[in-house]
C-alpha cells in the first residue's frame, strides 16, 4: 500500500495553502503533484453509523441497522472510523479497501493513507486534469450521452460485482451540477466516465453481496442516466415530490410504466438499469 508521510509543518501548509480541487462532507482534497490529498474533517459521523464493532482482525467497523426504512440486522461495511470519527483511520481498514481496488479496473478506489505523526489523516486519488463534472455531457449529441451512459453502467456492475456499492454519484442543486469540485464523477476529453470518491459516505464496502444497498446504488446511477438522458435535474424534482414531471421525463424516453414505477419507487436492479437503456437505445426518436 502506498503511504504518504507528513510532518505537523507539511500538514499545516498543506490544509492552509493547498490547492483546493474538491470538498464535501467527508472532506477537502488538495492537488499535490500527480495525486491527491483527501483530508478528512475531524468530526464526520456517517448517518449509516450505530454502534461500533469490531471483525475478526480487531479492526472497528460499523454495523448498519437502518437504512431507507430498512432494517438490516448483521451488515458488516468497512467503515473505518477512530475515536475522532474519522474514515478510514486505521490502516488495516484502509488497506482492505486497497486490496479491493487490485480487483478492479474500471474505476479507481483510494491508494493508500496519509500520515500525520502515525496518525491516517485521509487517503491518495489520482489526480484527474483536462476532466470536467459528468454534467457537462448535457451539452453533448444525444448519441455521446448514450455511449456515456452506456460506459457508467459497466463500471458500477462491476463495482457491485466487487460488493463496492458508489452511492452518491448524482450531483444534488443546479447550481452544482457543473462545477467539478463538488461531482463525484468527472468526464474526460475522451467521454469515458471516471467515478471518483470511492470511500468515506460515497461508497459502501460488505464482504459479502447486500440487496439494500445494491438498490441504494442502483437508485443513484439510474438518476444520473435519466437525468443526463434527458438533460432535466430529475433528482431535485423528485426530493420535491414532482413525480408527475418525472412520469413525463422517463414517459418520453420511452420507459414503459412498470420501469417507471420501480424508479419512483427506488427499487431498480442493475438488470433493471440495462433493460432501461437498451430500450432508450432502440428509440427512433432521439431526445
Amino acid at each position: 500500500m502506498s503511504t504518504i508521510n507528513l510532518t505537523n509543518k507539511e500538514f499545516e501548509n498543506l490544509i492552509t495553502k493547498g490547492k483546493v480541487v474538491g470538498e464535501g462532507t467527508d472532506g477537502v482534497c488538495y492537488a499535490v503533484g500527480k495525486k491527491v490529498y483527501k483530508i478528512y474533517h475531524k468530526s464526520y459521523k456517517s448517518p449509516l453509523t450505530s454502534n461500533p464493532v469490531y471483525d475478526e482482525e480487531k479492526v472497528r467497523i460499523a454495523v448498519s441497522k437502518e437504512f431507507k426504512g430498512h432494517i438490516v440486522s448483521d451488515v458488516k461495511i468497512i467503515q473505518y472510523t477512530d475515536s475522532e470519527g474519522i474514515r478510514l483511520s486505521l490502516s488495516s481498514g484502509l488497506e482492505k479497501i486497497v486490496e479491493r481496488g487490485k480487483q478492479i479496473h474500471g474505476s479507481i478506489l483510494p491508494q493508500g493513507a496519509i500520515y500525520v505523526n502515525g496518525r491516517v489523516k485521509g487517503c491518495i486519488y489520482p489526480y484527474y486534469t483536462h476532466v470536467k463534472s459528468i454534467y457537462s455531457a448535457f451539452r453533448k449529441l444525444y448519441k455521446k450521452r448514450l455511449e456515456i451512459c452506456r460506459k457508467l453502467i459497466v463500471k458500477v456492475e462491476e463495482l457491485l460485482e466487487h460488493n463496492i456499492y458508489p452511492i452518491d454519484l448524482c450531483q444534488k442543486g443546479k447550481d452544482k451540477l457543473f462545477d467539478r469540485r463538488y461531482c463525484n464523477v468527472f468526464l474526460d476529453s475522451k467521454n469515458e466516465p471516471i467515478i471518483i470518491d470511492l470511500d468515506g459516505k460515497s461508497a459502501l464496502y460488505t464482504e459479502t453481496d447486500n440487496i439494500l444497498y445494491e438498490k441504494k446504488s442502483c437508485t443513484s446511477l439510474s438518476f444520473l442516466i435519466f437525468e443526463l438522458i434527458t438533460r432535466e435535474d430529475i433528482q431535485e424534482d423528485y426530493e420535491a415530490e414532482d413525480y408527475d414531471s418525472i412520469r413525463a421525463y422517463l414517459c418520453e424516453i420511452g420507459l414503459p410504466e412498470r420501469l417507471r414505477e420501480k424508479f419512483l419507487d427506488q427499487d431498480m436492479s442493475i438488470e433493471d438499469i440495462k433493460e432501461s437503456f437498451e430500450i432508450i437505445k432502440s428509440r427512433k426518436n432521439k431526445i
